[in-house]
């Protein structure tokens, strides 16, 4: 994963995220299944 993704206590309640940022990777998961592209969703996020 080289880093992308990290786990932090305290922060999102401990939940997988996108290093140095608040965006959650359940977040980003569940915009890909309602059919955004990945170019879409990273528009969305100034910080992706």
């Amino acid at each position: 994963m080289n880093g992308f993704i990290v786990k932090t206590k305290g922060i999102l309640g401990g939940r997988p995220r996108i290093s140095n940022t608040r965006i959650s990777v359940s977040a980003i998961a569940c915009r890909y299944r309602q059919g955004f592209s990945p170019e879409e969703i990273s528009d969305q996020y100034d910080r992706l």
